[in-house]
């Protein structure tokens, strides 16, 4: 599948939505998740995520500078996460490093 071509910019953006891939769901779906990093790269991708437990899953698995698309109400909590002042979620400690 290709995206880029003429009439695409190369600089796009996709918006992976939370509904069935980390939100109303008993466990969050690593394999496409995955697929989709690999295929478009994590910094054309923005993942939705509405809930604590998201939040821990993508900066675990994509790192600290990963694009969410959160609640308003949630940038703070997010922002101290990626931080790594608050560690703690429902994964145990999440490690933020930046080199």
């Amino acid at each position: 599948m290709t995206l880029v071509g003429e009439g695409f910019s190369r600089n796009f953006r996709v918006l992976v939505q939370g509904e069935g891939l980390v939100e109303n769901v008993p466990e969050i779906k690593e394999k496409q998740l995955y697929e989709m990093a690999t295929h478009f790269g994590t910094e054309r991708l923005i993942f939705q995520a509405k809930d604590t437990r998201a939040h821990h899953w993508f900066i675990a698995n994509f790192g600290h500078e990963i694009s969410m698309d959160v609640e308003s109400s949630q940038v703070m909590a997010v922002e101290l996460m990626r931080r790594g002042v608050r560690r703690r979620g429902v994964f145990g400690l999440v490690a933020a490093y930046k080199e």
